[in-house]
């Protein structure tokens, strides 16, 4: 399943918290997720890129954007009715599709994401989950990721 993550949506760092300087800041979680999408890129079009590399090069919006929204998801505990622990939001992504920054002339609902692949049973999840409430979906704005949840309260 496909899934549109918009950034500035869940719990963040503390103030002082700077996104998208390096590879190093980045939390293992978010290492691993980002290797495994150069990977894939890397074996489609036969370019070796490494990970630290292609990230330190990558536009400033498409870093802040990756590492803002994937430290929410990271920081964003699931639980259950009866709080039982369900995981990170981040746990129920299996890969990542691609990170769109700042997009020059686009619309802002097609900017500041990260388009990402979902976990066999992640949706089963997010239902359970206390902090998600499944909302009207929406086909006419987010073409192809239609199914939507919102978060519920937070900081």
């Amino acid at each position: 399943m496909a899934v549109m993550v918009m950034g500035g949506s869940a719990q963040q760092k503390a103030a002082d918290q700077s996104f998208g300087t390096g590879w190093e800041d980045l939390a293992p979680a978010q290492q691993v997720l980002l290797e495994d999408w150069i990977q894939r890129f890397s074996g489609v079009t036969g370019e070796k890129l490494d990970p630290r590399k292609a990230f330190g090069e990558a536009p400033v919006s498409l870093r802040t954007t990756y590492d803002a929204v994937t430290n929410a998801l990271l920081t964003t505990t699931l639980t259950a009715e009866n709080a039982e622990s369900l995981g990170t939001a981040l746990d129920l992504i299996s890969s990542m599709e691609t990170v769109h920054g700042k997009v020059t002339g686009a619309r802002g609902d097609v900017q500041f994401r990260v388009y990402a692949l979902l976990k066999p049973g992640a949706m089963d999840t997010l239902i359970k989950s206390r902090e998600f409430k499944r909302t009207r979906d929406n086909t006419v704005y987010q073409k192809g990721y239609p199914i939507s949840f919102r978060q519920q309260g937070g900081t």
